[in-house]
């Protein structure tokens, strides 16, 4: 359900515009650059994660003098699997709407369009909507967002300093609001950033999502299924 690579640009170098309907998500594991997404400049160093919306058109840039890389997923593995990824490697320019997938719903012929609309039934809140809202749903704006590492590692910092009384799990969870309850980083996805200090050993737990784990420093280990796993940074 989930494609995960690492991607690296040399300094000057920069990807071709592109866009898909899965969400992406990067974290920057070695000097930096910026993404372009639908037109917004965010620019990002080690360890700051940064966000790529669905049918976003986006590219990376390395305008440093390191090597960028960064450590990026999406659910587009899901999609493959689903056969309903869609990539495109030659997008319209942002902001000029260049196909229908840009086109507003409003913008469907009038004799194409239910003439009741959308509209409460009963009053105790049963709707009947057209069909036009079953396959052309009022989208939720998701923008593009960045999450400065040294911001988000301050406010680390301050549940590493709770000390061995503190039972929960010392971690912060990379929300973007559009998402509601679901708890998203993206509408497929959330990310959480963890900090455990030494001796620390969190309780035992299971979930029904698969999780993917980068460690940006120190060494440690997990015991999964009874198995024992060392890991260090990188």
């Amino acid at each position: 359900g989930v494609d995960v690579s690492l991607n690296v640009l040399l300094p000057g170098e920069r990807t071709a515009p592109v866009r898909q309907n899965s969400s992406v998500v990067d974290f920057c594991i070695q000097g930096g650059g910026a993404t372009i997404t639908n037109g917004k400049i965010n620019r990002f160093k080690q360890y700051d994660a940064v966000t790529s919306p669905s049918m976003s058109v986006h590219e990376y840039v390395n305008d440093t003098s390191e090597v960028q890389v960064r450590l990026r997923y999406s659910n587009g593995a899901l999609l493959e699997k689903l056969a309903i990824h869609f990539v495109d490697e030659n997008p319209p320019v942002y902001g000029r709407r260049g196909d229908d997938m840009t086109k507003p719903a409003a913008e469907v012929r009038a004799d194409h369009r239910n003439p009741f609309g959308t509209f409460q039934l009963t009053k105790e809140g049963a709707w009947l909507a057209p069909y036009e809202q079953l396959v052309n749903p009022e989208p939720v704006a998701y923008e593009p967002k960045l999450w400065p590492w040294q911001e988000v590692k301050r406010e680390l910092d301050k549940l590493a300093a709770l000390g061995a009384n503190y039972k929960g799990r010392r971690l912060y969870l990379l929300w973007d609001p559009a998402t509601g309850r679901s708890n998203g980083v993206t509408p497929n996805f959330f990310s959480t950033i963890t900090v455990r200090p030494g001796g620390i050993t969190d309780r035992p737990h299971r979930h029904v999502s698969a999780a993917m784990n980068y460690i940006f420093g120190g060494r440690g280990h997990s015991i999964v299924q009874g198995k024992r796993y060392e890991w260090e940074a990188g």
